[in-house]
């Protein structure tokens, strides 16, 4: 509250009851005043003179900006990743290049704090359906073709606080089901454009439960609760429930099995 007494142009708002990620996010922009948006994270870093960067992008065309990140430990003192977007120029999507984009950000994306929106698009956009997806910023941005320019800055002018998510204990549902549905909604993005980010049905395909097994994310407990009851043959049930309780060195061993046996038969 000091920081409001301080400067007028901070405001604090404090809602009687948490509604949720999706829900708080949108709360947030409309109460907001400015011309765009920018949804950054409570726990990561806007570097020194990124705002003035990015104001020097803004134009009437410019509806959406994609900020690029750095990665750092979580005493944001040892580099992990240098950027998360592998370009070294800026790169601008006009709104007939839309499926493109979608395909060469909607991974990155998947952070929250690398988007700067029009907040008038935001408010015009539906945005109960995305209540409760963790995603409601790329609901917004693709249940339809986004107007005008978006951006992709390459300079990282965001660090990001690594080892910190909230989300990590549910991840393996947010993966392998949330993310899916969601992505598979969006009808403004081509089948070809959304299958090469991810299947309907992830949590049906052997390496991807073999893979979460892996990360820690998925074990019996996981099973029982999220896909004990999933329609499906009894001999994949049956696999799904080796995966969540084999150790997890005999699951490398398969795993780089499978990873070798791909590239030989691509090749």
């Amino acid at each position: 509250m000091d920081y409001c007494t301080k400067h007028e142009n901070i405001k604090y708002f404090k809602l009687s009851k948490k509604g949720g990620v999706d829900f708080d996010y949108s709360i947030a922009v409309s109460y907001a005043s400015g011309g765009m948006c920018w949804l950054f994270t409570d726990d990561d870093i806007i570097k020194k003179g990124a705002v003035a960067k990015i104001l020097n992008l803004i134009s009437e065309e410019t509806n959406l900006i994609v900020i690029n990140s750095e990665v750092r430990d979580i005493d944001l003192k040892k580099k992990i990743v240098k950027s998360k977007l592998n370009i070294k120029n800026n790169i601008v999507y006009s709104e007939g290049d839309f499926n493109i984009f979608f395909e060469n950000t909607i991974n990155y994306l998947s952070f929250i704090g690398a988007v700067i929106i029009n907040r008038k698009i935001w408010a015009e956009r539906n945005k109960e359906n995305y209540y409760g997806t963790e995603f409601i910023h790329l609901g917004v941005i693709f249940q339809k073709h986004m107007p005008g320019n978006c951006i992709i800055v390459a300079e990282p002018l965001i660090i990001i606080r690594y080892g910190n998510a909230q989300w990590v204990e549910r991840s393996f549902e947010i993966w392998m089901f949330k993310w899916p549905k969601l992505i598979w909604s969006f009808q403004s993005i081509s089948e070809i454009s959304k299958q090469k980010v991810t299947s309907k049905e992830p949590w049906r395909i052997f390496n991807k439960l073999i893979l979460h097994r892996l990360n820690g994310d998925y074990n019996y407990i996981v099973f029982n609760k999220i896909l004990l009851n999933k329609s499906t043959s009894k001999i994949w049930s049956l696999i799904a429930i080796l995966i969540s309780i084999l150790p997890r060195t005999p699951l490398r061993f398969i795993d780089k099995f499978l990873t070798f046996s791909k590239k030989v038969f691509n090749n």
